[in-house]
């Protein structure tokens, strides 16, 4: 009998829903993002405005121009030194005149490498074949295997690897190393090899692009694609540095921007919203206007993984600007693992580390290393990076705003837990997205077989609204919360593609109270910001985050904003925002049929309910006995 009580009791454990109340935190001081300035100055300058009459003009030394295709060019003071802000010697009035803008540059030492602890070695790569290996569900993979058999291994592709060393000598990197366009921005030499301890950026480069049937470790997503190795992470990168990592100067030299970086979003205590460097963003963005030939070079981020201390991507600078395909993971189940960022700008998912199975990929304290414990969204990137490239590569011509289409509407919806089926929404136009997977798991099977029949986006074009004023408090313990509109006229319409850009300015005792919602003329709301306890920050400054899950809707009609804050005790303002709109003037056009591509999980799921009905017919005959 005591053995059927203890199956109730656990039968009631697991059909009980999971609830987490929200308690307020005592509030403390925020943490500060810390930056040290190098001394220096990044301008652009006015037209007509040389170096030589700039410099002579404002006491300012010519240091170079930044190795990117935008005209910007670095700058210091005879009295420059590193942690003096160069507007101690500098008339700003000077600046102002003869400059379209300008950023002080700084060391961005804050940015960490997405990655989790290791764990013992697997000795079968499921991310690209999964036969139930490692209690895996089968079938939870991004499914390589097709293209492989059509002879497709990304030849003629270059991906470039910008993280920590990359062993360039490496057995499963050296076939594929490309030393034009390579650098190592710690110790400013060609070679990104640095210190053999730090393998990410190898580990990386390995999951991409690592060369296949050569009887070591494993193999890349894409084995015959070209490796290019940009070392940056480390405390002596600049954003000047971190703009020229994202550029392409010649414009032929990589097709694809692999980031497995971020800043610390959260920790167990604290968590932070970070602006992004204009100087890199202005980089980033040329590179998807002017990047390989016009047709844009594809970066693919990270989406982060403090997910388990409330971690979003709409905290993160780079990963969730909106040009970008930010990358979130699941597990060999299909479930979400606890350490994936949730957000609004995550675009797709890929396979990467659960509680048991971890990733094998390569390591670099030796040109042989096998790495058998890679984790995290940092291994989820480079396989997307890998698949992209496996799609240039038979199909050069599609632009970046064509690659992340079809990324969408080859992606497979999946989610195996049973307690998080309700994040899925179905939008407008009848795509389904959840903030944790983006538009579902990437498919490389189905992403080229859907390209053959594509037709290029064009006529693409964006809409941006002016400042909205709103000036009013936010009401504080109510569950309505405060809204505002935007009215897009039937002339300004667009069919979203890109999805839609939030400029938020809000001032609030304590932000973590607040959360951010955006619906669509087509009745979708997205949850752009939640609440969370972490949060101690006081307000939002014209703050950018990124919304994709309109994805095919028509941006005519009228926006809805809103902001609530259902805990009492801390007020604020809803000062103003505006928006931006990214898609095609027309209608899409036809999408090829997606092939029929079944994961079945129903064994997992029928495990789980004949459990649950066994406990309850054992709980039965307990009270009728």
């Amino acid at each position: 009998m005591s053995i059927l009580l203890f199956s109730f009791l656990v039968f009631c454990t697991l059909v009980c829903c999971k609830t987490k109340s929200f308690e307020k935190a005592n509030h403390k001081e925020p943490k500060q993002t810390r930056t040290l300035t190098s001394g220096e100055i990044v301008v652009a300058l006015k037209k007509g405005v040389s170096v030589e009459q700039f410099a002579e003009s404002t006491g300012l030394i010519f240091v170079r121009k930044l190795k990117t295709n935008l005209p910007r060019y670095l700058f210091k003071h005879q009295n420059s030194r590193v942690g003096r802000s160069i507007f101690e010697s500098v008339d700003k009035d000077a600046l102002d005149e003869y400059t379209s803008g300008y950023e002080e540059n700084a060391f961005l030492a804050s940015y960490v490498k997405d990655f989790a602890p290791d764990d013992p070695l697997y000795a079968e790569q499921f991310h690209l074949e999964n036969t139930g290996q490692f209690d895996g569900v089968k079938g939870v993979d991004i499914n390589v295997k097709p293209v492989w058999e059509e002879e497709n291994f990304g030849d003629g592709i270059k991906v470039v690897i910008v993280d920590d060393s990359l062993l360039k000598d490496h057995a499963d990197i050296q076939p594929n190393f490309q030393s034009e366009g390579s650098w190592d921005y710690c110790l400013k030499v060609s070679d990104p090899s640095g210190e053999s301890s730090n393998y990410h950026g190898t580990a990386c480069a390995g999951l991409a692009s690592g060369a296949a049937n050569n009887g070591l470790c494993g193999i890349g997503v894409a084995p015959k694609s070209k490796i290019v190795g940009r070392r940056l992470i480390c405390s002596g990168a600049t954003n000047a540095d971190y703009a020229e990592a994202m550029s392409d100067e010649s414009q032929t030299r990589i097709d694809i921007s692999s980031n497995s970086w971020g800043p610390k979003g959260c920790d167990s205590e604290y968590c932070t919203f970070y602006d992004y460097s204009t100087t890199v963003y202005d980089a980033i963005i040329d590179g998807t206007i002017n990047g390989r030939d016009g047709k844009g070079i594809v970066y693919v981020f990270a989406a982060g993984n403090e997910g388990q201390w409330g971690g979003d991507v709409n905290q993160y600078d780079y990963a969730k600007i909106l040009q970008v395909i930010s990358v979130a993971s699941v597990d060999n189940t299909g479930s979400h693992p606890k350490y994936s960022n949730r957000g609004t700008s995550i675009l797709v998912s890929s396979v990467s580390s659960g509680d048991l199975a971890k990733i094998r990929t390569i390591g670099s304290a030796s040109n042989e290393e096998c790495l058998s414990s890679f984790t995290g969204t940092s291994a989820a990137t480079p396989m997307v990076a890998g698949v992209v490239a496996l799609l240039l590569s038979k199909y050069p011509d599609l632009s970046f705003w064509d690659v992340q289409a079809l990324l969408i509407e080859s992606a497979t919806v999946i989610d195996y837990d049973l307690y998080d089926t309700d994040g899925w929404i179905t939008n407008g136009a009848d795509y389904k997205y959840h903030t944790h997977y983006g538009f579902g798991l990437v498919d490389a099977g189905s992403l080229l077989t859907m390209a053959k029949d594509w037709q290029n986006l064009e006529d693409f074009g964006s809409y941006d609204s002016n400042t909205i004023s709103v000036n009013l408090p936010i009401p504080d313990d109510d569950e309505e919360g405060i809204s505002s509109t935007f009215e897009v006229s039937e002339d300004n319409s667009l069919t979203l593609i890109g999805g839609v850009i939030i400029h938020l300015t809000v001032k609030h005792e304590r932000i973590g109270d607040i959360q951010v919602q955006l619906t669509s003329p087509e009745g979708t709301t997205a949850q752009v910001i939640e609440k969370t306890t972490n949060f101690e920050q006081t307000s939002f400054s014209n703050y950018y985050l990124s919304v994709k899950s309109f994805y095919s809707e028509k941006s005519k009609g009228t926006w809805k904003i809103t902001i609530i804050d259902d805990y009492e005790l801390d007020k604020g303002n809803f000062t103003n925002w505006s928006i931006s709109f990214y898609g095609i003037k027309g209608e899409k056009p036809t999408t090829p049929t997606k092939p029929n591509r079944q994961i079945n999980s129903s064994n997992t799921i029928i495990l789980n309910w004949s459990f649950f009905i066994i406990q309850l017919i054992l709980f039965s005959i307990y009270l009728l006995s």
